[in-house]
């Protein structure tokens, strides 16, 4: 394996360990990781959740789910949306 290989690989199981703390990092928290796939838009989220806009639009401002924007588009966590229905919604 070439040296190159060799960090490709530390550089995906580093990137494993970052997406498992930040799934556990309180809502709210400044986050560092905006890989696409960890922020999805209100419709996704809603489709998550199974539950209206306004209950997403609740949750963000109970600090359950972080929003950020991403110009004028708001964007939401995917792992907070996934830690609470797996808490609150079973």
């Amino acid at each position: 394996m070439s040296e190159l290989q060799e960090i490709r690989q530390a550089i995906k199981r580093i990137e494993k360990k970052q997406d498992k703390i930040l799934a556990l990092l309180k809502p709210g928290k400044s986050v560092t990781s905006f890989n696409a796939e960890d922020w999805v838009s209100a419709q996704e989220a809603i489709d998550i959740l199974g539950r209206s806009m306004r209950t997403l639009y609740r949750l963000v401002d109970a600090d359950q789910i972080l929003c950020i924007k991403e110009g004028s588009v708001p964007r939401y966590f995917l792992p907070d949306i996934k830690k609470f229905k797996y808490r609150f919604m079973r």
